[in-house]
């Protein structure tokens, strides 16, 4: 998580590790990472390319990463 992020929101309610990729946002369909994570849920900010590069060298923490890693799978096949 190293480096500035572009803030996307809270999530109140939700919680997952700092650094698991969620989404896509519904409006903009952009991807977005956990970024912090409290009593009340998590905030998020707008995933970078290196976001989601990780989730590959990882076990999925969301669904949207397991159907990233199934997806890209998929294409390698």
């Amino acid at each position: 998580m190293a480096g500035r992020r572009v803030p996307a929101g809270r999530l109140n309610g939700v919680h997952a590790d700092v650094g698991t990729v969620l989404g896509p946002k519904e409006v903009t369909r952009e991807f977005v990472v956990v970024t912090g994570n409290d009593e009340r849920g998590v905030t998020v900010g707008y995933a970078t390319q290196a976001d989601l590069d990780g989730i590959l060298g990882r076990e999925p923490r969301s669904v949207s990463e397991h159907i990233f890693q199934v997806a890209v799978q998929r294409d390698m096949l």
